[in-house]
Protein backbone atom coordinates (compact mmCIF):
# COMPACT_ATOMS: atom_id res chain seq x y z
CA UNK A 1 0.00 0.00 0.00
CA UNK A 2 1.32 3.55 -0.57
CA UNK A 3 3.21 5.17 2.59
CA UNK A 4 1.20 8.12 4.41
CA UNK A 5 4.49 10.19 3.97
CA UNK A 6 2.91 13.81 2.38
CA UNK A 7 6.80 13.58 0.58
CA UNK A 8 6.63 10.34 -0.37
CA UNK A 9 3.26 10.52 -2.89
CA UNK A 10 0.73 8.91 -3.47
CA UNK A 11 -0.34 9.02 0.31
CA UNK A 12 -2.22 6.28 1.93
CA UNK A 13 -6.17 7.97 2.88
CA UNK A 14 -5.82 4.89 5.54
CA UNK A 15 -2.33 6.19 7.03
CA UNK A 16 -2.67 6.90 10.76
CA UNK A 17 0.74 8.53 12.70
CA UNK A 18 -0.92 8.07 16.03
CA UNK A 19 0.00 4.30 16.14
CA UNK A 20 2.58 2.64 18.36
CA UNK A 21 6.08 2.92 18.04
CA UNK A 22 7.70 1.81 20.64
CA UNK A 23 9.26 -1.30 21.54
CA UNK A 24 7.78 -1.83 17.76
CA UNK A 25 7.01 0.61 15.22
CA UNK A 26 3.25 -0.71 13.66
CA UNK A 27 3.90 1.69 10.41
CA UNK A 28 6.73 -0.02 10.01
CA UNK A 29 4.99 -3.74 9.83
CA UNK A 30 6.51 -4.86 13.20
CA UNK A 31 4.38 -7.80 13.76
CA UNK A 32 2.55 -8.13 17.19
CA UNK A 33 3.78 -10.71 19.75
CA UNK A 34 1.92 -13.74 19.42
CA UNK A 35 0.57 -13.75 22.56
CA UNK A 36 -1.45 -10.68 22.14
CA UNK A 37 -3.05 -11.81 19.05
CA UNK A 38 -3.37 -15.44 20.19
CA UNK A 39 -7.40 -16.93 19.51
CA UNK A 40 -6.65 -20.13 21.98
CA UNK A 41 -8.01 -19.11 25.29
CA UNK A 42 -11.26 -17.76 23.42
CA UNK A 43 -11.45 -20.86 20.78
CA UNK A 44 -11.52 -23.34 23.50
CA UNK A 45 -13.69 -22.10 25.78
CA UNK A 46 -17.02 -24.46 25.43
CA UNK A 47 -19.21 -21.60 27.32
CA UNK A 48 -20.45 -18.42 26.02
CA UNK A 49 -21.26 -17.02 29.47
CA UNK A 50 -19.60 -19.94 32.49
CA UNK A 51 -22.88 -21.71 33.80
CA UNK A 52 -21.77 -20.40 37.44
CA UNK A 53 -22.57 -16.85 36.69
CA UNK A 54 -25.69 -16.13 38.82
CA UNK A 55 -27.95 -13.94 37.43
CA UNK A 56 -27.21 -11.13 39.21
CA UNK A 57 -24.95 -8.97 37.72
CA UNK A 58 -23.55 -7.35 40.98
CA UNK A 59 -22.43 -11.32 42.24
CA UNK A 60 -18.65 -11.20 43.49
CA UNK A 61 -17.52 -13.79 42.15
CA UNK A 62 -17.89 -14.07 38.20
CA UNK A 63 -16.04 -16.39 35.76
CA UNK A 64 -15.21 -16.13 32.16
CA UNK A 65 -16.33 -17.91 29.22
CA UNK A 66 -15.62 -17.07 25.37
CA UNK A 67 -17.83 -13.70 25.61
CA UNK A 68 -18.37 -13.08 29.15
CA UNK A 69 -21.11 -13.09 31.68
CA UNK A 70 -24.02 -10.45 31.72
CA UNK A 71 -23.13 -7.05 32.18
CA UNK A 72 -24.59 -3.71 32.44
CA UNK A 73 -23.99 -0.51 29.95
CA UNK A 74 -20.96 0.45 32.69
CA UNK A 75 -17.55 -1.48 31.73
CA UNK A 76 -15.33 -2.30 34.58
CA UNK A 77 -15.57 -4.63 37.48
CA UNK A 78 -17.24 -7.77 36.06
CA UNK A 79 -15.04 -10.20 34.10
CA UNK A 80 -13.82 -10.06 30.63
CA UNK A 81 -14.56 -13.21 28.28
CA UNK A 82 -11.74 -14.68 26.81
CA UNK A 83 -12.38 -13.34 23.30
CA UNK A 84 -12.50 -9.54 25.01
CA UNK A 85 -8.83 -10.37 26.54
CA UNK A 86 -7.42 -11.35 23.37
CA UNK A 87 -7.61 -10.79 20.45
CA UNK A 88 -9.94 -8.10 21.02
CA UNK A 89 -7.94 -5.97 24.04
CA UNK A 90 -4.45 -7.60 22.78
CA UNK A 91 -4.69 -5.79 19.16
CA UNK A 92 -6.15 -2.50 21.11
CA UNK A 93 -2.86 -1.94 22.97
CA UNK A 94 -0.63 -3.45 20.71
CA UNK A 95 -1.27 -1.33 17.86
CA UNK A 96 -1.41 1.34 20.34
CA UNK A 97 -1.85 5.34 20.06
CA UNK A 98 -5.95 5.89 19.35
CA UNK A 99 -6.53 1.74 19.61
CA UNK A 100 -5.56 1.65 22.55
CA UNK A 101 -8.36 4.24 24.15
CA UNK A 102 -12.05 3.51 24.07
CA UNK A 103 -12.59 7.50 23.30
CA UNK A 104 -10.59 7.32 19.93
CA UNK A 105 -10.03 4.06 18.95
CA UNK A 106 -12.48 3.99 16.13
CA UNK A 107 -10.71 6.80 14.26
CA UNK A 108 -7.94 4.46 13.06
CA UNK A 109 -9.28 2.31 10.15
CA UNK A 110 -7.25 -0.56 12.07
CA UNK A 111 -10.24 -0.30 14.37
CA UNK A 112 -12.68 -1.86 11.67
CA UNK A 113 -10.80 -4.46 10.14
CA UNK A 114 -9.95 -5.77 13.59
CA UNK A 115 -13.95 -5.68 15.19
CA UNK A 116 -14.99 -7.10 11.51
CA UNK A 117 -12.30 -10.15 12.61
CA UNK A 118 -13.37 -10.52 16.09
CA UNK A 119 -16.85 -10.91 14.71
CA UNK A 120 -15.88 -13.39 12.61
CA UNK A 121 -14.14 -15.42 15.47
CA UNK A 122 -17.36 -15.34 17.29
CA UNK A 123 -18.86 -17.25 13.86
CA UNK A 124 -16.55 -19.29 13.71
CA UNK A 125 -16.34 -20.34 17.73
CA UNK A 126 -19.98 -21.25 16.72
CA UNK A 127 -19.32 -23.60 14.21
CA UNK A 128 -17.33 -25.39 16.63
CA UNK A 129 -20.85 -26.83 17.90
CA UNK A 130 -22.94 -29.59 17.19
CA UNK A 131 -26.19 -28.30 14.91
CA UNK A 132 -28.21 -31.42 15.19
CA UNK A 133 -27.65 -31.89 18.90
CA UNK A 134 -30.22 -28.40 20.37
CA UNK A 135 -29.82 -29.65 23.86
CA UNK A 136 -26.02 -29.64 23.80
CA UNK A 137 -24.61 -26.25 25.37
CA UNK A 138 -21.70 -26.27 24.00
CA UNK A 139 -20.27 -23.24 21.72
CA UNK A 140 -23.76 -21.57 21.42
CA UNK A 141 -24.99 -18.31 22.15
CA UNK A 142 -26.94 -17.58 25.30
CA UNK A 143 -30.07 -19.00 25.69
CA UNK A 144 -33.21 -19.36 27.90
CA UNK A 145 -34.62 -17.77 31.02
CA UNK A 146 -31.07 -16.22 31.71
CA UNK A 147 -30.24 -14.88 28.63
CA UNK A 148 -33.61 -12.49 28.49
CA UNK A 149 -31.97 -9.13 29.08
CA UNK A 150 -29.03 -9.70 27.00
CA UNK A 151 -30.86 -10.53 24.09
CA UNK A 152 -32.92 -7.82 24.52
CA UNK A 153 -30.22 -5.37 25.25
CA UNK A 154 -30.60 -2.57 22.35
CA UNK A 155 -27.67 -0.39 20.69
CA UNK A 156 -28.52 2.63 18.68
CA UNK A 157 -26.15 2.51 15.25
CA UNK A 158 -25.71 6.03 13.52
CA UNK A 159 -27.02 9.24 13.80
CA UNK A 160 -29.34 11.42 12.87
CA UNK A 161 -32.39 10.39 10.71
CA UNK A 162 -30.54 7.88 9.92
CA UNK A 163 -29.94 5.93 13.23
CA UNK A 164 -31.13 2.65 13.88
CA UNK A 165 -32.24 0.80 16.78
CA UNK A 166 -31.64 -2.93 17.17
CA UNK A 167 -31.63 -5.64 19.91
CA UNK A 168 -28.78 -8.10 20.57
CA UNK A 169 -31.07 -10.75 19.48
CA UNK A 170 -32.00 -9.22 15.50
CA UNK A 171 -28.15 -9.41 15.11
CA UNK A 172 -26.92 -12.45 16.35
CA UNK A 173 -27.17 -14.55 12.55
CA UNK A 174 -25.21 -12.52 10.43
CA UNK A 175 -27.18 -14.67 7.02
CA UNK A 176 -30.46 -12.92 8.53
CA UNK A 177 -32.10 -9.29 7.76
CA UNK A 178 -30.80 -6.28 8.54
CA UNK A 179 -27.63 -8.14 8.80
CA UNK A 180 -27.45 -10.75 5.55
CA UNK A 181 -23.98 -11.33 5.08
CA UNK A 182 -21.40 -14.31 6.15
CA UNK A 183 -17.57 -14.87 6.01
CA UNK A 184 -15.90 -16.89 3.25
CA UNK A 185 -13.40 -18.24 5.85
CA UNK A 186 -13.93 -18.64 9.45
CA UNK A 187 -10.88 -20.49 9.65
CA UNK A 188 -8.81 -20.27 13.03
CA UNK A 189 -5.44 -20.72 14.13
CA UNK A 190 -4.40 -23.90 16.33
CA UNK A 191 -4.80 -23.34 19.82
CA UNK A 192 -1.26 -22.17 21.44
CA UNK A 193 0.18 -24.31 24.16
CA UNK A 194 -1.64 -22.38 27.03
CA UNK A 195 -4.83 -23.23 25.82
CA UNK A 196 -4.44 -26.88 25.82
CA UNK A 197 -2.33 -27.12 29.29
CA UNK A 198 -4.57 -24.75 30.76
CA UNK A 199 -8.09 -26.51 29.57
CA UNK A 200 -10.72 -26.76 32.40
CA UNK A 201 -14.27 -27.82 32.30
CA UNK A 202 -15.83 -24.84 30.91
CA UNK A 203 -12.83 -25.10 28.32
CA UNK A 204 -11.76 -27.48 26.06
CA UNK A 205 -13.91 -30.92 26.79
CA UNK A 206 -10.96 -33.00 24.87
CA UNK A 207 -9.83 -35.18 28.12
CA UNK A 208 -10.61 -38.56 28.53
CA UNK A 209 -11.80 -38.77 32.03
CA UNK A 210 -15.01 -37.74 33.66
CA UNK A 211 -15.56 -33.92 35.12
CA UNK A 212 -17.36 -33.66 38.48
CA UNK A 213 -19.56 -31.19 38.19
CA UNK A 214 -20.14 -28.46 41.19
CA UNK A 215 -24.19 -28.29 42.48
CA UNK A 216 -25.61 -25.13 41.30
CA UNK A 217 -26.61 -23.97 44.94
CA UNK A 218 -22.85 -23.91 45.63
CA UNK A 219 -20.70 -21.04 45.54
CA UNK A 220 -16.81 -20.95 45.03
CA UNK A 221 -15.50 -20.00 48.45
CA UNK A 222 -12.24 -18.01 49.18
CA UNK A 223 -9.49 -19.54 50.55
CA UNK A 224 -6.68 -17.11 50.29
CA UNK A 225 -6.44 -13.37 49.20
CA UNK A 226 -3.34 -10.64 48.43
CA UNK A 227 -2.60 -7.35 49.18
CA UNK A 228 -2.52 -4.94 46.66
CA UNK A 229 0.35 -5.82 43.91
CA UNK A 230 2.23 -3.34 41.48
CA UNK A 231 1.70 -4.31 37.64
CA UNK A 232 5.52 -2.83 36.24
CA UNK A 233 7.45 -2.83 33.16
CA UNK A 234 9.34 -5.73 35.04
CA UNK A 235 7.67 -9.40 36.48
CA UNK A 236 5.71 -8.47 39.34
CA UNK A 237 4.50 -10.99 42.17
CA UNK A 238 2.33 -11.39 45.52
CA UNK A 239 2.55 -14.52 48.03
CA UNK A 240 -0.53 -15.40 50.43
CA UNK A 241 -1.65 -17.98 52.27
CA UNK A 242 -3.90 -20.21 51.91
CA UNK A 243 -6.84 -21.31 54.57
CA UNK A 244 -8.62 -24.45 54.91
CA UNK A 245 -12.02 -24.49 53.31
CA UNK A 246 -14.49 -24.27 56.30
CA UNK A 247 -17.91 -23.40 53.28
CA UNK A 248 -20.46 -25.94 51.98
CA UNK A 249 -18.49 -26.64 48.52
CA UNK A 250 -16.15 -28.71 50.73
CA UNK A 251 -17.12 -29.02 54.09
CA UNK A 252 -19.90 -31.70 52.28
CA UNK A 253 -17.68 -33.98 50.44
CA UNK A 254 -15.59 -35.08 53.66
CA UNK A 255 -12.49 -33.93 55.46
CA UNK A 256 -9.17 -34.42 52.96
CA UNK A 257 -11.31 -34.46 49.75
CA UNK A 258 -10.02 -32.35 47.17
CA UNK A 259 -11.96 -29.46 45.34
CA UNK A 260 -14.14 -30.08 42.22
CA UNK A 261 -12.46 -26.63 40.89
CA UNK A 262 -10.37 -24.15 41.81
CA UNK A 263 -9.93 -20.34 40.62
CA UNK A 264 -8.14 -17.59 40.27
CA UNK A 265 -9.64 -14.39 40.23
CA UNK A 266 -7.76 -10.96 39.45
CA UNK A 267 -9.86 -7.75 40.43
CA UNK A 268 -9.55 -3.98 40.99
CA UNK A 269 -7.55 -3.63 38.18
CA UNK A 270 -6.86 0.19 38.58
CA UNK A 271 -4.52 2.81 36.59
CA UNK A 272 -3.80 5.44 34.59
CA UNK A 273 -0.89 4.48 32.10
CA UNK A 274 -0.16 0.57 31.50
CA UNK A 275 3.73 0.06 31.73
CA UNK A 276 2.77 -3.19 29.03
CA UNK A 277 0.09 -3.94 26.61
CA UNK A 278 -0.81 -6.92 28.68
CA UNK A 279 0.52 -9.32 31.48
CA UNK A 280 0.61 -13.07 31.46
CA UNK A 281 -0.47 -14.88 35.44
CA UNK A 282 1.57 -17.51 36.44
CA UNK A 283 1.51 -19.52 39.95
CA UNK A 284 3.71 -21.28 41.81
CA UNK A 285 6.64 -20.85 39.33
CA UNK A 286 9.76 -22.41 40.45
CA UNK A 287 12.53 -21.14 42.46
CA UNK A 288 14.35 -18.14 40.10
CA UNK A 289 12.36 -19.11 36.78
CA UNK A 290 12.18 -16.78 33.84
CA UNK A 291 8.47 -16.63 32.52
CA UNK A 292 9.62 -13.75 30.10
CA UNK A 293 8.81 -14.18 26.31
CA UNK A 294 11.73 -15.12 24.50
CA UNK A 295 12.24 -12.76 21.90
CA UNK A 296 14.13 -14.84 19.24
CA UNK A 297 11.09 -17.53 19.02
CA UNK A 298 8.09 -15.48 20.53
CA UNK A 299 7.47 -18.22 23.15
CA UNK A 300 6.34 -17.95 26.26
CA UNK A 301 7.99 -20.15 29.14
CA UNK A 302 6.10 -22.31 32.06
CA UNK A 303 3.21 -22.63 29.61
CA UNK A 304 1.96 -25.06 31.96
CA UNK A 305 1.51 -22.43 35.14
CA UNK A 306 0.43 -20.18 33.06
CA UNK A 307 -3.65 -19.14 34.76
CA UNK A 308 -4.02 -16.20 31.66
CA UNK A 309 -3.76 -13.01 30.92
CA UNK A 310 -4.92 -9.66 31.82
CA UNK A 311 -5.23 -6.77 29.45
CA UNK A 312 -4.67 -3.69 29.84
CA UNK A 313 -7.28 -1.97 27.03
CA UNK A 314 -9.94 -0.38 29.16
CA UNK A 315 -7.85 -0.22 32.25
CA UNK A 316 -7.86 3.79 32.53
CA UNK A 317 -11.18 4.08 31.51
CA UNK A 318 -13.09 1.65 34.01
CA UNK A 319 -10.97 3.44 36.74
CA UNK A 320 -12.27 6.75 36.69
CA UNK A 321 -15.33 7.19 38.72
CA UNK A 322 -18.18 9.02 37.60
CA UNK A 323 -22.15 9.05 37.92
CA UNK A 324 -22.03 5.77 36.06
CA UNK A 325 -18.73 4.15 36.68
CA UNK A 326 -17.90 3.25 40.36
CA UNK A 327 -14.09 3.48 39.40
CA UNK A 328 -13.45 0.03 40.22
CA UNK A 329 -11.35 -0.86 37.54
CA UNK A 330 -10.87 -4.66 35.81
CA UNK A 331 -11.40 -7.83 37.13
CA UNK A 332 -10.24 -10.93 35.64
CA UNK A 333 -11.22 -14.93 37.29
CA UNK A 334 -10.14 -17.67 35.52
CA UNK A 335 -10.68 -21.22 36.11
CA UNK A 336 -7.24 -22.81 36.63
CA UNK A 337 -8.22 -26.73 37.79
CA UNK A 338 -6.24 -28.24 35.39
CA UNK A 339 -3.19 -26.31 36.19
CA UNK A 340 -3.97 -27.12 39.85
CA UNK A 341 -4.52 -31.18 39.12
CA UNK A 342 -1.11 -31.10 37.37
CA UNK A 343 0.74 -29.64 39.90
CA UNK A 344 -0.60 -31.62 43.10
CA UNK A 345 -0.44 -35.08 41.14
CA UNK A 346 3.64 -33.63 40.63
CA UNK A 347 3.96 -32.83 44.06
CA UNK A 348 4.72 -29.33 43.47
CA UNK A 349 1.01 -27.87 44.97
CA UNK A 350 1.55 -25.48 48.07
CA UNK A 351 -1.93 -26.06 50.15
CA UNK A 352 -0.75 -23.85 52.32
CA UNK A 353 0.56 -21.09 50.37
CA UNK A 354 0.45 -19.37 46.73
CA UNK A 355 2.73 -17.46 44.63
CA UNK A 356 1.20 -15.49 42.23
CA UNK A 357 3.41 -13.45 39.34
CA UNK A 358 2.82 -10.93 36.74
CA UNK A 359 4.83 -10.93 33.71
CA UNK A 360 4.42 -8.01 31.11
CA UNK A 361 4.16 -8.13 27.30
CA UNK A 362 5.03 -5.18 25.01
CA UNK A 363 6.42 -2.77 27.50
CA UNK A 364 6.46 0.63 26.76
CA UNK A 365 8.98 2.62 27.86
CA UNK A 366 7.60 6.23 27.81
CA UNK A 367 4.33 5.14 30.23
CA UNK A 368 4.96 6.19 33.69
CA UNK A 369 3.36 2.55 35.01
CA UNK A 370 0.96 3.04 37.88
CA UNK A 371 -1.71 0.19 37.32
CA UNK A 372 -2.21 -2.13 40.15
CA UNK A 373 -4.26 -5.12 41.33
CA UNK A 374 -6.74 -4.34 44.26
CA UNK A 375 -6.51 -8.23 45.09
CA UNK A 376 -5.24 -11.53 44.12
CA UNK A 377 -8.16 -14.30 45.83
CA UNK A 378 -7.81 -18.07 45.26
CA UNK A 379 -11.53 -20.39 45.46
CA UNK A 380 -12.34 -23.71 46.09
CA UNK A 381 -15.63 -25.24 44.47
Amino acid sequence: MPSGDPLDPPVNPLFVSERRTTPLDINQGDELPTVLVDTGDAMAMRYFSSPIVDEDPSDPFRTAGFGGPRTGWNYGGTTNGQLEISPHGGVHMGVGGWMSAFATAARDPIFWLHHANIDRLWEAWLALGDPDDPSNRDFRNPRGRRAARWLNMWFKVGGGASAVTLRVREVLDTRQPPLNYFYSNISVPAPAPAAVLAASPATDSGFAEEEESVPEDISPEMVGASARVPLAAEPTEVEFAIEAPSGPALRERGEGVQPRRVYLKVENVRGTEPAAASYLVYVNLPPEADPTTDPTTDLTPYEDRRVGQITMFGVPEASEADEEHSGSGLAFTYDMTRIFQRLRDAGEWDAERLRVVFTPELVDATQAGDVSVGQVSLFYA
